[in-house]
Formats: C-alpha cells, structure tokens, sequence
C-alpha cells in the first residue's frame, strides 16, 4: 500500500499547488465496480478551481496531444498552441468534446473544460462548410454535394503527387548542417547546484528536429504494419520525406504481413538510427546513443522470431510510440499522467498496477549518487500519526515508488533560472535509463492486455475509459492482427504414399 503524506515547507522545497498530498481512495465494498472516467487528471496542477495552468488532451489522428490552458483564456489561444505542438494539423476541422461542438470563441471557464478533458478534432466532409446543430444524426447528401466532394478528394491526390518528396538522407543532412550539435543532439550538464560536487556530469538528447524525423518513420512503420502488409526489410536510399505534408514515405516492395518481416523493418529502422542518431563521445571516441535510446535499440535486436510476434498492437505502441522518441517535456508530463491514473483507480485496481511494474530493488542505490535525488528521500514529511519521519520509508522497492519519485523529483527540484525540467529528466536518464522505457512496456502490453481480459477496456476500437495507452499519447486502440495458424499434420491415411518404382 502507498500513503501520501504531507510535506512540511521547512524540510521540503514543495510548491503552492503541490498535490503529493493526496487522500488515498477508500477501497471499496465492491471491487468489480467499473472506473468509469471521462476525464483522466493527466497533470499534477489544479483544474479549472483556481486560476493556475491545467492540461487538456487534443485527440487527432489516434494521437493525444497535451497542452496547457488556463480558465481566462479562449479556447482558440489552446487550439493554437495544440496545433504548434503536433507533427501534422488539418486544415479544414471542427472540435467537440463532451459538450457537443465547442465553440473557439469561449473562453476555457465558459466552456466547461477542465484538468484532463478531452478535444476531438474531427475533419470536415461536407465540402468546408460548419458542422450541422444536430451532428450526431444522419447527413444526406445531394448528387451536386457528393461530386464536389469527389473532385475535392481528386485535388488533394494530385497535390500529394506532386508534393516535393526529399530523400530522407538529403532531409537529415540539411537539418543537421556542418554542426550536428546546433540542431540534431542536445548536451545538458547538470547544474552544479542539482549535483553539489566538483564532478560534471551531463547526457546528450535528441534535440526535437531529430526526434521528429525518429516519430515520423516510426509511424509510417505502423501504417503499414497495422494495414496487414511489411516491407521486410529496407534501406535509407527507400525512404522519402514528404516536406508538405511532414510524413515519410517508404518506396519499397509491400508484401503480406509476417512476423520475419516485421522484424526487418524494425532492423531497418535501427540501422538509419545507428547511421544517423548517435553521436561521437568526445571523451571516449565511441558512438553513443542518446538518453534513453539504448533501451529501445535492445528491444528491438531483442524481438523474438515467433508467429505473434507484431500481431498484438500494444506491443507494436511500444515501438512506434517509444519514449526515446519524446521530449524531455512530453516524458515529465507521462510521469505525471502515470501517477495521476494510479490515483484515481480502485484499490484491485492499484494492485494490479503494483503488481505488473513488481519489485525494482535497485532504483534507490542509484538514486542516492546525485544529492538532490538523496535528499527527496530523506527529507522529513508527516505520518498519518502526524509524526516527522524520513520520506524514504514510503517510497518502496517497486516500480510504482519509482515513478512517484520521479513525479516527486519533477515537480519539487525545478527551481526556475536554476534547474528546468530538461536537466531534472537528464538525471533521470543517465541513473535510471531503463526506468520510463520499463514502465511503458509493462503498462502498455502486461496492464492493459490484463483490462482487456477483465472486459474493463476492449480489446479493439474506440473506448470510453481511460487507459495507459491514453497517457502515452494515443488517442484510441488499434487493431490486432490474426496470429498465422501452423498446419495440421494430416492422418497417416490421408497422406500421400510415394511410388516405389519396380
């Protein structure tokens, strides 16, 4: 069991909107009652009853996009800075949530939303034109409409031919330049005021130019693969970059989905990553990956030749949505979305979660060589006896205690013009570079596949409950692919008896 205890300002550098002091939800008398939440707390601030900063998702393209909102702003200011954040925006969209069809030029407080409500972006299909009153009912069209529609349709085909497609080499060669640091990697050193030592240390990460591109052929990976088909197996020379439409395309022989197949493309994608995503180590003179880049290398060489293996679509998110792939920003926020759930779940619920990310027996050595690490786990904080005892003893040797430290470690060390979220995220990376990538796994496949088992989530299509796939940035489920069936050995008397010739 986890308490969440309170913090004394004396001990502890907390924060005025510090939520780490959380009753725990009283279990209840009937544990099969379903969680049923529209709106997931995805971030660690207030919603709407103060007037400080709270997210909201944007759902477009199976993709969440979190941003931040505030109750006096309009809700064009946070659709803008939505669109600001995603790879590609449609042009010609309408919004709804909840609500129905939100109106722009509300504010947030007029509009209802609040911590973690949810904004689907749905594409228009009636020629431009603003979406009906009663949208939910069914839309006729007229002859006229429907040929305006189609020749709509013809426009944008021949646009996407005559898009100018870039070899992805040319695309990397450009952004990197002559020096790959100003644009493609990122060094930060930790400031000595996080590390109180005469030692430096410091990580490299990708800065978001390059992790765009790692997205962008990840997702074209998916396309493929989620449609049943593979390339099995390409090279850079294959792969396009769309400049107008900010997608990849591989030019390169479809064929039918295998499991062989699905691993080559993955060692494709590793290969154009060990060419072009590692740095040379000033010091030592190797190539390194970048933070938490590693993990995911392993995962893929590590992907078994078996008929499953890429049919169950959650394991498939693990790659084309791998945290290596994110922002410093965008991990913080999963952290917290993460504890965020854990908090708002059922107590069976809390221990299946405890019980899929198990023990981590390691986590707190590790963390205990950089002091201000050391210190979030000795400072003093109140029992529910209201006595000062060290913060150490809550935090357990699982997996759970490691993300709630590092949502702990986020939210109270970022000291403004000192220490940002980037550098609290680096630390995190060189001591704990498996930590996130762990959790992403177990959650996404172990925890989920469980819900779907129970008949909490389902198995495919859109569902109402929130889930872990929603916090890792992916809006609705995807489709399983139909594991190939080994033939049956015939009878002995079926079979066919060669000929013996005289």
């Amino acid at each position: 069991m986890h308490y969440y205890v309170d913090y004394d300002e004396n001990h502890f550098n907390a924060d005025a909107h510090c939520t780490c002091t959380v009753s725990v939800v009283p279990s209840s008398s009937n544990d099969k009652v379903a969680v049923e939440q529209e709106e997931l707390q995805f971030a660690s601030t207030p919603g709407n009853s103060g007037q400080g900063k709270f997210q909201v998702g944007f759902l477009l393209n199976r993709q969440t996009i979190l941003v931040d909102a505030e109750n006096d702003e309009s809700v064009s200011a946070v659709i803008q800075r939505a669109t600001e954040k995603a790879i590609y925006w449609p042009k010609d969209v309408y919004y709804t949530y909840s609500r129905g069809i939100i109106d722009k030029k509300k504010t947030v407080k007029e509009s209802h939303l609040c911590k973690g409500s949810l904004i689907f972006v749905n594409c228009r299909n009636r020629g431009g034109a603003d979406p009906p009153a009663d949208c939910e009912s069914c839309v006729f069209l007229s002859l006229e409409h429907t040929y305006r529609i189609a020749h709509r349709t013809s426009m944008i085909v021949d646009r996407m031919i005559k898009a100018n497609k870039i070899p992805l080499l040319d695309h990397i060669r450009s952004v990197k330049g002559h020096d790959p640091w100003a644009e493609w990697f990122e060094p930060v050193k930790l400031p000595r005021s996080l590390l109180r030592s005469s030692k430096e240390w410091g990580g490299v990460l990708l800065r978001d130019a390059a992790a765009k591109v790692g997205q962008m052929l990840a997702l074209c990976l998916e396309r493929s693969h989620c449609s049943g088909k593979c390339f099995g197996g390409f090279d850079i020379h294959d792969v396009y970059y769309i400049e107008y439409y900010q997608l990849i395309e591989i030019n390169a022989p479809v064929k039918d989905f295998t499991n062989g197949g699905y691993i080559n493309d993955w060692l494709s994608f590793k290969k154009i990553i060990d060419d072009h995503f590692r740095y040379t180590d000033p010091t030592s003179g190797y190539q390194s990956y970048t933070l938490y880049m590693e993990d995911f290398m392993i995962r893929i060489t590590l992907l078994e030749d078996l008929p499953s293996t890429g049919c169950s679509w959650r394991a498939r998110a693990v790659f084309f949505k791998n945290i290596s792939l994110e922002s410093s920003e965008r991990r913080v926020q999963i952290v917290e979305g993460l504890v965020g759930f854990y908090r708002e779940r059922l107590k069976s619920d809390r221990e299946l979660l405890e019980e899929v990310l198990h023990d981590c027996d390691y986590w707190k050595r590790r963390t205990r060589m950089v002091p201000r690490m050391n210190s979030a786990l000795i400072f003093a904080v109140k029992n529910e006896l209201q006595d000062w005892v060290p913060a150490n003893a809550y935090f357990e040797n699982c997996g759970y205690s490691q993300l709630y430290f590092c949502r702990c470690f986020f939210g109270h060390y970022t000291v403004p013009g000192q220490i940002t979220k980037k550098e609290l995220d680096t630390a995190i990376g060189i001591l704990l570079p498996d930590h996130i990538p762990r959790a992403q796994k177990k959650l996404m496949v172990d925890y989920e596949k469980t819900q779907v088992k129970a008949k909490i989530l389902s198995p495919s299509g859109n569902t109402a409950r929130f889930s872990v796939h929603h916090i890792f940035g992916i809006s609705s489920v995807g489709n399983d692919l139909a594991v190939p069936q080994k033939e049956k050995a015939l009878p002995p008397s079926q079979r066919k008896r060669k000929r013996t010739s005289l």
